[in-house]
């Protein structure tokens, strides 16, 4: 019998959701996810050179900072936060 596979998607905030649901599943040994399908995902709660200073109209550096503050309350920015939380902060993708 063929196994049922998942597709996990998600954009934004939910892409990054996706990420972080995928690599728990692998971490547990869940192989039930066939696609992952992040759009434009929120990966990582750390700015870069090039994010600093983005003032777009509508997604920009002050609403990301926002959102990754909400999201993460008290953890925002400190040194250890779970990959499970920020797919970027994993250190080994294997």
């Amino acid at each position: 019998m063929k196994q049922k596979k998942l597709v996990v998607g998600g954009e934004s905030a939910g892409g990054g959701l996706t990420v972080a649901l995928c690599i728990f599943a692998r971490d547990n040994g869940f192989n039930k996810i066939g696609i992952q399908l992040p759009l434009y995902p929120m990966l990582d709660d750390r700015s870069t050179d090039s994010s600093r200073n983005n003032d777009a109209p509508v997604w920009n550096t002050k609403a990301n900072k926002t959102a990754w503050q909400i999201y993460l309350g008290d953890k925002f920015l400190n040194e250890y936060v779970s990959p499970y939380a920020v797919p970027a902060r994993r250190t080994r993708l294997y």
